[in-house]
């Protein structure tokens, strides 16, 4: 068996269908896909063995909620491919995917992905196509091209994950997967990124500007990102200057992301100033605050934010700025209405 295709279930029964008939659908047919049910409540089971029943390719494993990281490990130990893929249930990949990467196989092969929002548009995210051996990897580069990041689009090989017992942490709820990955490539000798987007990430919109950041979200972040920094500088010394300065650049942007949609989430006043207060808090972000002054220059929400010493005053601050804008874009969408009815009378 030549690749192990591992796809955790955990409530996508919508989904689920989707990506497993792509996955089916390869061209490249020397692969076995396991199914691990982290304890789905709905009725992703009962669809997982009906594709088992109907295609020997196909290992179901059923086991208790753990999360993502406990399921794709339970899948590591059930897999017998001479190379790893991992796919998201939600997720969908072209008939040649696998193909392409097998094709161009290093130590890590890399592929770009098409990020596909659920207003049905899309959008395709290629890497810079071009091949690292050795002490030429440039991590500083895959960092900030993003293509280090998360376990899908990838192929790795199943014997440098065996040889170095390389699992997801399943003691950490957010950015596990990126702490995968860069135990992974402190072993390799070689990684080859190739153009191809044939991987379909989708990008749930709707949920990301309703739901409220997580009271953690900020530490979950940092704790992932600086172990980054850490571990790659150790493998790349020469890369330590740059690499922290892109590993801080991650954990300041996550902060201009979550602290707005805090702020202009439809929680409750308190609930916004204690998690704020958290954010604040938290080392990281206050050592950061203090030695990335260029990044605040240029980002204006996460300066308002830091530029104010309690959660209220930023709370107020940016309940002002959005108001203003809200109400300059209802001018400005009536000023632009008049002007096209005036267009519309004259032609007439």
């Amino acid at each position: 068996m030549t690749i192990s295709v591992i796809v955790p279930v955990y409530k996508v029964e919508p989904y689920l269908r989707r990506c497993v008939d792509s996955i089916l659908k390869q061209t490249f047919t020397d692969f076995e896909l396991i199914l691990v049910d982290d304890g789905s409540p709905d009725n992703c089971p009962t669809i997982c063995d009906a594709y088992a029943k109907s295609d020997n390719r196909i290992k179901v494993i059923h086991k208790p909620n753990g999360g993502a990281a406990s399921a794709r490990n339970v899948g590591l130990d059930n897999s017998i491919g001479d190379f790893i893929v991992f796919v998201d249930s939600d997720d969908w990949v072209d008939s040649d995917y696998l193909q392409n990467l097998f094709d161009t196989r290093y130590d890590l092969t890399i592929s770009g992905v098409v990020i596909q929002r659920t207003d049905n548009g899309s959008t395709e995210k290629p890497y810079t196509p071009n091949i690292y051996i050795e002490d030429n990897i440039d991590f500083v580069t895959l960092i900030k091209e993003g293509s280090l990041f998360g376990p899908c689009c990838k192929l790795f090989n199943h014997k440098i994950i065996n040889t170095y017992n390389v699992r997801f942490p399943e003691n950490i709820r957010w950015g596990e997967d990126t702490m995968f990955v860069v135990d992974y490539v402190k072993w390799v000798s070689s990684i080859r990124v190739i153009e191809n987007c044939d991987y379909h990430y989708v990008m749930y919109e709707e949920t990301r500007l309703t739901n409220t950041p997580s009271f953690h979200m900020i530490d979950y972040v940092a704790v992932s990102r600086e172990y980054c920094y850490d571990e790659l500088a150790k493998v790349a010394p020469a890369q330590r200057a740059e690499l922290e300065r892109v590993v801080s650049d991650e954990i300041l942007t996550a902060c201009s992301i979550y602290i707005p949609l805090l702020l202009l989430s439809h929680d409750s006043v308190q609930k916004k100033v204690k998690i704020l207060q958290h954010y604040l808090e938290n080392k990281h972000v206050q050592y950061l605050i203090k030695k990335r002054k260029d990044f605040l220059r240029y980002n204006f929400s996460l300066r308002v934010a830091l530029g104010k010493k309690r959660p209220v005053s930023i709370i107020c601050t940016f309940n002002v700025f959005y108001g203003i804008k809200k109400a300059f874009k209802f001018v400005y969408g009536c000023m632009s209405n008049t002007v096209k009815n005036k267009h519309h009378i004259v032609r007439e």
